[in-house]
């Protein structure tokens, strides 16, 4: 509608009968998190269950927590919370979700603008907000080593990034309100 975008974010619920004493379990404390950087994915899981059984894969049928979240010009609010099963129809790399984002302004390009007044909120109130320039290093040809520059400041990198930001606070916030255990990892506030 005009004020704003409704949406659900699916994340994988891995096995609800995963619980403290499971090999699994003790596993993914020990790892704590799964951890992205240029060289790789460092899943919580093992592989076989992170990038299969354990995620939205396209076309397979998942447990999942699904976040209901309303965003608006003025800020985001969860909605709801609840246990369901999902069909991811595909899933998008950042290509992808930019040609979406370029090519269907009226719902995906809505929400570019307001994830981005979203960050803009944030940067209101003293968050950092950085355009990352990385390095893809390419050794297809070992006598011809050469390094890529790969800018992360298209739209897409940023609906992903305050979507994953929106998701992790509401999601704080719940278990913070429904007094549910936690991790909860809090960055000291900005130095002025």
């Amino acid at each position: 509608d005009a004020a704003g975008i409704t949406l659900a974010m699916h994340i994988a619920e891995p096995d609800p009968a995963l619980e403290p004493g499971h090999a699994l379990f003790e596993e993914a404390t020990r790892r704590m998190a799964s951890v992205y950087t240029l060289e790789g994915i460092f899943p919580m899981f093992p592989e076989c269950l992170s990038t299969g059984r354990f995620s939205l894969l396209a076309g397979a049928e998942r447990e999942a927590v699904t976040f209901v979240l309303r965003i608006e010009e003025d800020g985001a609010r969860l909605l709801e919370v609840q246990r369901s099963v999902v069909r991811v129809a595909r899933n998008l790399d950042y290509a992808r979700g930019q040609a979406l984002l370029d090519e269907r302004a009226a719902d995906w390009g809505r929400l570019a603008s307001l994830c981005a007044r979203l960050a803009d909120v944030r940067a209101a109130q003293g968050a950092v907000i950085l355009v990352r320039r990385e390095t893809r290093l390419d050794i297809s040809d070992p006598d011809h080593i050469r390094l890529h520059e790969v800018v992360r400041g298209e739209p897409v990198h940023q609906v992903v990034e305050e979507l994953a930001i929106l998701h992790n606070r509401e999601a704080g916030r719940y278990c913070r309100d429904h007094r549910l255990p936690g991790i909860y990892r809090v960055q000291p506030p900005p130095r002025r």
